[in-house]
Formats: C-alpha cells, sequence, structure tokens
C-alpha cells in the first residue's frame, strides 16, 4: 500500500475508526518503512494532552473565575483599610497639635485641675497612667457617629488631682470600691457600698484622689503622698509635655 494512503489513513487509525483489515495494513508497512513511522509517532504526540491542559481547555468560565479573585482580593484589600480608617478616626484617634490645645490650670480646695479645650474637634481621653512618681494623661482627637452621645462640650476635658494626700492611721477604716489598674491599689469612690479595707501596722498609709472628667479615682501611697517632682505628662500623640506638681501649683496661682 502506498505511503500517501497510509498517510491519509493514520488519523482514523489513532482515533480507532479502522478496520482490522485497515489496521493490519498499516502495521505492516510501518514495519518496513521507517518516513511514515515518525510520521505516526509525531501525531501520536500531538494528539497526548496532559489532563490540566483539557481541564484549561474545556472550562469556559477560567477567565470569568480569575476575575472574580482579583474582585474579591481588592474588595478584601478596601475592607481591611476602610476598618483600619474606622479604628483610627473613631476609636483609637488623630494625634493634637498642643498648638490647637489650650490647658488652664486651677485650684479647688486641695485639687489641682487641668481643664483642656480643642479648638476645634471631639477630644478624646484615653486613660490616664499612675504611679507613685508620675501621671500621664493619653488625650486624642476623634471623629464621631450620627447619633453618638457628645455631652455638651464634647471639645473638653477636666482632669484633676488632690495634691495633699488623706493620711490614715492604722486602725482608721475607709470604703472603697477595688478596680484592676496594672498591679496599684486603683479605687473608685463607691456610694456607701463599697469594700472596707483597713490599714495595717506597718505605718500610716495616704490616699490621693484624682478626678477623670466626671469620674473619681484614687491610689494608696505608703509614704506621705506626692513630692513637688511629681510629674504629670500630656500625650498629644505628637508632643509629650511635662509639668512638675510644683509648676502646676504656680501655674494655677498666677
Amino acid at each position: 500500500m502506498k505511503c500517501e494512503i497510509i498517510r491519509d489513513l493514520m488519523p482514523l487509525h489513532l482515533d480507532g475508526l479502522t478496520s482490522e483489515e485497515s489496521d493490519q495494513a498499516i502495521k505492516e508497512h510501518l514495519n518496513g518503512c521507517e518516513p511514515c513511522k515518525e510520521i505516526l509517532e509525531q501525531m501520536k504526540q500531538e494528539t497526548e494532552v496532559k489532563p490540566e491542559e483539557v481541564k484549561k481547555r474545556i472550562n469556559p468560565f477560567r477567565k470569568f473565575n480569575r476575575k472574580m479573585k482579583a474582585y474579591i482580593a481588592a474588595t478584601l484589600a478596601v475592607c481591611v483599610a476602610f476598618g483600619g480608617l474606622g479604628y483610627k478616626v473613631f476609636a483609637r484617634g488623630f494625634a493634637i497639635d498642643p498648638d490647637d490645645m489650650t490647658m488652664d490650670v486651677r485650684m479647688e480646695g486641695e485639687m489641682l485641675y487641668l481643664d483642656f479645650a480643642l479648638e476645634e474637634g471631639v477630644l478624646q481621653h484615653d486613660g490616664t497612667m499612675y504611679d507613685e512618681t508620675l501621671a500621664e494623661i493619653k488625650l486624642r482627637r476623634v471623629w464621631t457617629l450620627p447619633g453618638d452621645y457628645l455631652g455638651t462640650e464634647p471639645n473638653k476635658f477636666s482632669w484633676g488631682m488632690q495634691v495633699d494626700a488623706v493620711s490614715i492611721g492604722s486602725g482608721e477604716l475607709v470604703e472603697v470600691q477595688m478596680t484592676d489598674a496594672g498591679g496599684l491599689t486603683v479605687m473608685e469612690i463607691s456610694d456607701g457600698e463599697g469594700v472596707t479595707i483597713q490599714n495595717g501596722e506597718a505605718g500610716p498609709t495616704t490616699i490621693m484622689m484624682f478626678h477623670e472628667g466626671d469620674e473619681a479615682v484614687g491610689m494608696t501611697f505608703g509614704n506621705e503622698g506626692p513630692a513637688e517632682d511629681f510629674t504629670v505628662t500630656v500625650d498629644y500623640g505628637k508632643e509629650t509635655m511635662t509639668y512638675t506638681l510644683l509648676e502646676l501649683r504656680e501655674m494655677a496661682e498666677k
């Protein structure tokens, strides 16, 4: 059988559509014809497709799936970005330029007060850290959501401390409600339904009171109260300002 006829039958042979007689004739021809044998092997290689390639060819949604994955990834990135921005503007807050803030110092009896006022925006008190030598006040500017209760003066915050600590002698009692504050004995003043504590035999104990807005907290010391070099640091985010108790008392007297 001529090579041209054999080569015409090769595609049908590879697809299993030729008869037994034709298959036998092709086999016999290939045993004696090296060029036709090489052509058949080349046809076999071209028709053998890897499963992954077949899957890609028959998947009409392949491009759509890629676009959907890219869209989902972009959406998640936007959500994360807006979530971080929301946390910053509504919870963590922005740093304050001290030039945009005023701080007035005043004395009322034994209480020294720092009255803060932000020229524009909502002022947030992020907490105060105390120990026997210092108080650190953290203030930030925040945005608010519609419906948030801002009080009558959302741009103001008052903080105060008792400059002459009250001393409790051995055996005297004081009623306080204990709260956790990083290992320090911090007390929130109760309305007569607090925990009763008693000073021991180790000597006099002092209590120093602090006011944060409308809340009052207290802290016990094993000495005679805050010294004149007790420092008060105001953290605005962009800058911190530190004052000694003596400096603040002098500012209040001016």
